[in-house]
């Protein structure tokens, strides 16, 4: 028999945050403006599940959403058939955790914002796929071990997303980062010259002031370690 589980207050809120429809085709400008056109290809393909092709202007996405369009393009980039993609997709947008009220895809992608940790999204050439977290990496050689797949980590695109100041205001909305790591993080968008301590349970890390300064800080930051964190202005 399977067992429903439920999430903690705040895993609930956070993922009933990232279903809202809050991004539009010029979000998607914001981490590449050449993809736009093929975005709407995409759409029209039902590369992106059906439920996503609204009428013409009017698409919108959740956080979900958004973070298939980043795997889309990845595998775009592999030279992945249009067909095998949106076999995948129709699996992606409809195929429920067996032990949470949510997706698959949608609990990898929430689990990966509360813990912090790898996911790993891996996609047979038949469109069929599976999500592993790092401790279960050797069933993948086990399930696919007659089969060629593409494995693909979710914590650099998800981190990719935190980066860009453009959605600071998501960030904050729905508080994918603590309270003293957002602090920074605006600080570190808006002045040039701020410099950030971050003291870890070994060491102690100093993000300097440059065009490099937020990501190193994410990259940081992003773990399940408790720090501090001073801010230099």
């Amino acid at each position: 028999m399977t067992i429903v589980k439920g999430l903690s207050e705040r895993q609930e809120n956070v993922h009933e945050g990232l279903k809202e429809k809050s991004f539009g085709i010029k979000d998607i400008k914001k981490l590449d403006d050449k993809n736009v056109r093929q975005l709407r290809y995409w759409i029209e393909l039902g590369l992106l599940g059906e439920s996503t092709h609204n009428a013409v202007g009017q698409d919108k996405f959740n956080f979900y959403e958004f973070i298939w369009i980043l795997i889309i393009r990845e595998l775009k980039g592999l030279n992945f058939d249009n067909e095998i993609i949106k076999r995948c997709a129709k699996g992606v947008f409809c195929r429920p955790d067996s032990k949470y009220k949510m997706l698959v895809f949608e609990k990898a992608i929430l689990f990966t914002l509360m813990n912090r940790k790898d996911s790993f999204f891996v996609m047979s050439k038949s469109g069929e796929f599976e999500v592993y977290r790092p401790d279960d990496l050797s069933k993948i050689a086990e399930k696919n071990r007659f089969e060629t797949c593409v494995i693909m980590n979710i914590l650099p695109l998800v981190k990719g997303f935190l980066y860009l100041g453009d959605f600071i205001g998501y960030v904050t909305e729905h508080e994918l980062l603590k309270e003293n790591e957002l602090r920074a993080l605006q600080i570190l968008h808006s002045s040039k010259e701020a410099s950030i301590t971050i003291e870890l349970s070994k060491k102690t890390v100093t993000v300097e002031p440059g065009k490099d300064a937020v990501l190193r800080f994410i990259d940081t930051v992003f773990t399940d370690e408790s720090k501090k964190i001073s801010i230099q202005l």
